[in-house]
């Protein structure tokens, strides 16, 4: 069975966060010790299930002021604070990608959110995504990990 939901973290299970830490883990995009905690201060999730269990995921998130301050910097744009919203953790069990999944994933999530946001991206189906939804690319790509290849800065301003 495949479902679509909408949820604030503090709605799932502990197995249900448990599994979405695994899936971004295994994405390996994000990591960390604190990713639990992470997930767990997202303002909502857009969760893909199959069979009971998430094989994607797209976030709405509320960073703190001196990690978009950062991203600001390391993209290029200067002291800019970037929008208190940001959409991320978008990711896509490997065994379902090029479905069509993250995109829907991300579309869903950017559609909750009014107004201003941000997002990096370091695919090139995220990036054309965001770019279909509104969002501009801003500054240059930058590196924050010498393995993967650059990030890129999108904003959503409000009109």
């Amino acid at each position: 069975m495949i479902e679509r939901t909408i949820v604030g973290p503090a709605e799932l299970a502990d197995q249900a966060v448990d599994e979405l830490v695994g899936l971004l883990v295994a994405g390996k995009e994000v990591s960390g010790p604190n990713l639990r905690q992470k997930v767990l201060l997202c303002t909502q999730l857009v969760v893909e299930w199959r069979e009971g269990r998430p094989i994607g995921l797209a976030a709405v998130k509320s960073p703190v002021q001196s990690y978009r301050r950062k991203t600001a910097v390391r993209a290029g744009v200067g002291q800019t604070i970037l929008p208190v919203v940001e959409l991320g953790y978008v990711v896509v069990d490997e065994s379902y990608r090029g479905h069509g999944i993250g995109p829907a994933l991300l579309q869903i999530a950017a559609g909750l959110v009014d107004g201003e946001a941000f997002a990096t991206s370091r695919s090139h189906t995220i990036q054309q995504t965001l770019l279909s939804i509104g969002f501009g690319q801003h500054g240059s790509p930058f590196v924050t990990d010498a393995k993967k290849p650059p990030l890129r800065l999108y904003v959503r301003v409000a009109t």
